[in-house]
């Protein structure tokens, strides 16, 4: 317990470097590590044109987290999973990744989530975010600006305010489901998108 405590207090200033200049709200330049151990950074490395952070920065936040990673499934939008803890030395990076590790079971959703050991202050504050004691779903563009933020657990009606914000150009929301075999619109659990002309 000593140990742990000498380190905290050694290691408290240690963070990931982060870039990013006041009154702008983009996520800053941050190169982390993917739960494979993958080395991405941020935000070049979004995987798509349109990407929704979900970022936490408690651990009893993860319930929060959960509910929208649920209603993701089998949706077109691109999303990662963003802890953003404060870095208190590789021992503890490793620590924190390998717990959350062993309790995410696939590659593909261990590659989901981006974890970032940097100050969560100086983080919120490049995005423009109030405070930690609540989750944000952060639609972004690919150069990282924010385009809509919202708050809390998953609802429809956040989900709603953030789905125009989370399709590229090009891609077209369609209300009504159809039959995809006749080259209609797919139809995802949440909204539906033109799938590319033939």
């Amino acid at each position: 317990m000593r140990f742990i405590l000498l380190l905290l207090l050694l290691c408290s200033s240690c963070s990931q470097g982060v870039s990013y200049q006041v009154g702008e709200k983009r996520v800053p330049v941050i190169t982390a590590k993917d739960l494979n151990g993958k080395e991405v950074t941020l935000p070049a490395d979004l995987p798509g044109e349109r990407t929704l952070l979900l970022i936490a920065f408690k651990r009893e936040q993860q319930g929060d987290i959960d509910t929208w990673t649920k209603a993701l499934e089998g949706t077109a939008i691109q999303w990662r999973e963003i802890p953003v803890i404060p870095n208190y030395g590789s021992v503890f990076r490793s620590v924190v990744d390998n717990g959350m590790r062993s309790g995410i079971k696939t590659l593909q959703s261990r590659g989901q989530v981006i974890t970032l050991f940097t100050d969560p202050k100086v983080f919120r504050q490049a995005l423009g975010l109030e405070g930690g004691e609540q989750i944000y779903a952060v639609a972004v563009n690919r150069s990282g600006e924010v385009l809509k933020v919202a708050s809390g657990a998953f609802t429809q009606e956040a989900f709603d305010e953030l789905r125009p914000f989370l399709l590229a150009e090009g891609n077209s929301l369609v209300q009504t489901p159809f039959n995809s075999d006749a080259g209609q619109p797919v139809r995802y659990r949440i909204f539906e998108v033109m799938p590319p002309s033939l």
